[in-house]
């Protein structure tokens, strides 16, 4: 009887590890996803997309990023014909998703096009009651016509916030 006792003691100290670890480490990406048309050739608005983790050298934990690029090619042209126009269409769509505008011109390594354009090229959101959500909104003008938009999100792990509040 009481090896059967140690041995379910071992089990649930095993499991109760492993789900902390799971809750530690576990992913939590931040998927937005704001309706935009379709490109003439059928192809989706964001061509291009990927999921990372930041980790930065002197801190743990880790920041998961879901980065997502499109363009206002052909369907876009005739609607948004500045960059104040394809923000303003994000930013509806952010708002009403609880998104609210935090400054612009800020650089930061989850939205590496932060470092290369101007003042107005990149907008930071946060999300009220998510402190550790960051979305990033980038326009730019593509070289022949219309607009790059990278949309970017990142959000902390678990370790992340469990070692921000140990440094507290």
């Amino acid at each position: 009887m009481r090896a059967l006792l140690e041995l379910i003691g071992a089990t649930a100290i095993a499991a109760v590890a492993m789900i902390a670890v799971f809750l530690f480490w576990s992913p939590g990406y931040l998927d937005i996803d704001i309706p935009v048309a379709r490109h003439r050739g059928g192809g989706t608005f964001f061509w291009e997309s990927h999921r990372t983790q930041l980790a930065y050298a002197d801190s743990r934990g880790v920041l998961y990023v879901y980065r997502q690029v499109g363009n206002t090619s052909d369907v876009h042209e005739d609607s948004w014909k500045t960059e104040a126009d394809v923000y303003a269409y994000f930013e509806q769509h952010l708002e009403r998703l609880g998104w609210k505008f935090s400054v612009a011109g800020i650089q930061y390594p989850p939205a590496p096009e932060s470092a290369l354009l101007g003042v107005e090229g990149t907008k930071l959101y946060y999300q009220p009651g998510n402190p550790n959500a960051t979305l990033y909104l980038s326009v730019w003008p593509k070289r022949t016509s219309g607009f790059n938009v990278a949309l970017t999100t990142a959000n902390k792990s678990l370790g992340r916030l469990v070692f921000e509040a140990l440094d507290d």
